[in-house]
């Protein structure tokens, strides 16, 4: 399962949720809209997939009632796939349809595993096993697939994309390990060997981490409020500010409420700005 977001508006739906079958790759395609939840999908995936392809609890054999729910609701068993074999049946023509259906499902298993191995070997081909001793130094990769600077930078591939380093304290199970951190640090100090990369040279000084949110992302603070605007709401007004942040250019300055603005940074003078 995976969805597809982003898109424009078509009658009201903005996002496609796609339900892949492993061994056939037969797909489906379902339409939501935004917000929606888990119950939101389930109920989709219920209606538009589970009907036509029922569900394996079905087909299990239930020492409560004796049978499996399947048989009690359609007064026969499941039709499970038994492998078929050739000239059981006595119809030529049942004979040539189930000798050509085991068929395509054992090209259909011998493709996808080699679909499977040739892929664990082009990624094991990357991979090089990493270890760290406790007491070691090293950076951490924060955000390993989207970066954000406190720094514009007119080319985000020059942005900073490791931060420390930080001294290992303790080794968690086999590619995890625990990094003394500073403790205002905002991210857990258990971090996958993935994420991390060995120091040489003399030990630096300080060590620092920089500001993040709630999404682990760095935090953009704000620089200086450059105009004010009221708009009209129901029967009042609400209060804009254009902002300057610390990550962009006057150009990039963003609008925003307020009173939301307030909120997120109550220490911000704005008599100031």
């Amino acid at each position: 399962m995976d969805f597809i977001e982003g898109l424009p508006k078509s009658q009201g739906k903005d996002t496609i949720l796609v339900v892949v079958d492993r061994l056939s790759k037969y797909a489906h395609f379902l339409l939501l809209s935004h917000p929606f939840d888990a119950k939101t999908v389930a109920k989709v995936y219920f209606d538009q997939v589970f009907k036509l392809h029922g569900w394996w609890y079905n087909s299990n054999f239930h020492t409560s009632i004796g049978t499996t729910p399947f048989e009690v609701v359609f007064g026969q068993p499941p039709h499970l796939h038994v492998p078929y074999i050739s000239s059981d049946s006595s119809v030529a023509a049942v004979d040539r349809s189930l000798k050509a259906r085991e068929e395509c499902i054992s090209m259909l298993k011998f493709h996808l595993q080699r679909a499977q191995s040739r892929m664990k070997s082009q990624s094991d081909q990357r991979i090089t096993e990493v270890q760290f001793s406790i007491g070691d130094l090293v950076y951490v990769k924060l955000q390993p697939y989207r970066q954000h600077s406190v720094v514009y930078r007119s080319c985000n591939k020059l942005v900073p994309r490791y931060f420390g380093p930080f001294e290992i304290v303790a080794k968690i199970g086999e590619v995890a390990y625990k990094l003394n951190l500073p403790d205002h640090a905002k991210v857990h100090p258990v971090f996958h060997v993935s994420q991390l990369k060995k120091h040489y040279g003399p030990t630096p000084m300080v060590a620092t981490l920089p500001a993040l949110d709630g999404n682990l992302q760095l935090r953009a603070e704000p620089v200086a409020v450059l105009e004010r605007k009221m708009s009209k709401k129901g029967r009042g007004y609400e209060v804009y500010l254009l902002v300057h942040w610390s990550n962009g250019t006057k150009e990039d300055a963003t609008w925003e409420l307020f009173d939301d603005f307030v909120k997120r940074f109550p220490d911000f003078k704005l008599n100031e700005t």
